[in-house]
């Protein structure tokens, strides 16, 4: 009997100490003010769209009030909506410490293909298949190692898109063909044609289907054919017709 009042002593000591701790925690919040944010950009030396200057910006442009504000006030949802909003960024992580360290995480859009058409305009699509528009000065920072689709492309022709996303997502999880397509040409009648990054010839791919057995007669021509009869005999391959492979020598 004696053991079980110890027991339920002990137990409501510590209850009444997480009560007190909690009622000083929160007291304490009431002084502590959320400190300038340290804005971090993941992945900004791969991907250069997006500085912390440019989301600094749109957080005065908010009109938020986040430094200098109490802990238990600082707005940390609608900081995430705010960064969240710009067009380049994919995903915002705020997160805050006991002693007002504001630090915002900010995730870019990550592109896998760059479309550049017969009209001159130009954008990404990015690693879920949606649009990127960047201004030019963001795109001569670095150079973007993805495939460049030329051609009959237009950024309202939904259908066309996805399909070249649906390439590119082949392209970007296999090192073999990451390493090895370098341009993407639509033609006017529907056509594909793949310019490798190794050997002098044109992959003609035909119409988008069949991507999987066409890029797998293609892998088989480069590491066992190619291999025998020379890397520079032929000018054209032809991928369009099942079941076969047509070279054209130069």
């Amino acid at each position: 009997m004696m053991r079980r009042w110890l027991v339920w002593i002990t137990a409501a000591l510590l209850t009444a100490v997480v009560v007190l701790a909690a009622r000083f925690s929160r007291e304490d919040r009431r002084h502590v003010l959320c400190q300038r944010p340290d804005i971090v950009v993941e992945d900004s030396l791969a991907h250069p769209f997006v500085q912390a200057a440019d989301i600094r910006q749109l957080l005065r442009g908010s009109q938020l009030r986040i430094e200098g504000v109490p802990l238990d006030s600082c707005p940390l949802a609608a900081i995430e909506r705010v960064v969240s909003s710009h067009p380049l960024v994919k995903q915002a992580e705020v997160s805050l410490s006991p002693s007002g360290y504001l630090r915002v995480s900010v995730h870019q859009r990550v592109p896998i293909l760059r479309v550049i058409n017969r009209q001159g305009d130009s954008y990404f699509l990015d690693e879920d298949g949606r649009l990127m528009r960047v201004a030019p000065s963001r795109t001569h920072r670095t150079a973007v190692d993805v495939p460049v689709v030329t051609g009959q492309v237009l950024a309202t022709d939904s259908l066309l898109n996805r399909q070249l996303y649906d390439l590119a997502v082949r392209l970007q999880g296999d090192r073999f063909w990451n390493e090895m397509i370098a341009q993407i040409n639509v033609e006017a009648d529907g056509r594909w044609t793949l310019t490798p990054n190794v050997c002098d010839f044109e992959v003609c791919l035909g119409r988008p289907e069949r991507l999987d057995s066409k890029l797998a007669a293609l892998r088989a021509f480069y590491e066992e054919a190619l291999p025998k009869v020379g890397w520079d005999r032929y000018s054209k391959v032809d991928l369009e017709f099942k079941n076969q492979i047509v070279c054209t020598k130069k």
